[in-house]
């Protein structure tokens, strides 16, 4: 399996066939969700398998094959809104320790889900950044709440939260979604979305809802439409597809 750095602008590449990007030297992951099994286990629904584990060695392999020096993660690291389940605390110590051995620093940028996490990334070495951290001139948020770029001088912003799929039709009729890349413009800064790691995260289907449903308010100002999409499917590839106008258009078609 190659890994090739889709360069999006100066310093800053979608890293494929991962649901990652590679920003100066460190790589960018967000809504990872760790824990997600089981809190659905609580709530009556069985998964079969550690769907952490597999979100965990996904992120550490693409940290190892990226060489980054640093892991930064653009929230939502746990699952449970509240204090957290058993297996969150062990997937994340698992993810921080997993990632010093690779000889990187890791940092959290808080997310809506992030509660009551602060003192085991601190106790591990790692450091939370409440609002947003920075990284040459690109702004790393979670997305959950409306930054203003513009206020905080980020002509590049990269952000989790909105779970980006896309939504494709085959030759028979049949509907196929993948997670996705969303790369646009807000005003007079350049943003990327960043797709969830985690299978279990349910994806927002970027060509087929309303541009003032989708869930991060900072999108909700953006023309959604203009951003170019590129789809995954972790491990085996990212291929650019168009803007979501026109996978908007040819869904409806």
């Amino acid at each position: 399996m190659d890994v090739e750095a889709i360069e999006l602008r100066k310093s800053l590449a979608i890293l494929s066939p991962y649901p990652a990007a590679v920003l100066d030297d460190a790589l960018l992951v967000a809504d990872l969700h760790l824990g997600m099994e089981e809190d659905l286990e609580l709530q009556g629904i069985h998964v079969p398998y550690n769907v952490s584990a597999d979100v965990r060695g996904l992120v550490l392999e693409a940290l190892a094959r990226s060489n980054a020096r640093r892991l930064i993660i653009l929230g939502d690291l746990k699952h449970e809104l509240g204090s957290g389940l058993r297996v969150e605390y062990e997937e994340v110590e698992g993810l921080l320790r997993g990632a010093r051995e690779l000889g990187a620093e890791v940092a959290l940028v808080r997310g809506n889900h992030d509660n009551f996490i602060a003192p085991v990334v601190n106790r591990l070495g790692g450091r939370v950044f409440q609002d947003f951290a920075r990284v040459g001139d690109c702004c790393l948020i979670h997305g959950h709440t409306d930054f203003r770029q513009d206020e905080n001088g980020c002509p590049c912003l990269v952000m989790g939260h909105e779970h980006p799929t896309v939504t494709l039709r085959d030759d028979m009729g049949i509907k196929h979604r993948f997670k996705a890349f969303l790369w646009g413009a807000l005003g007079d800064s350049s943003v990327l979305v960043l797709p969830s790691p985690n299978p279990l995260a349910q994806g927002m289907p970027v060509n087929e809802v309303e541009p003032g449903d989708l869930l991060s308010p900072v999108l909700r100002r953006a023309d959604i439409d203009s951003f170019e999409v590129y789809a995954l499917e972790p491990r085996e590839a990212v291929m650019h597809l168009a803007t979501v106008a026109v996978l908007r258009a040819l869904l409806a078609a």
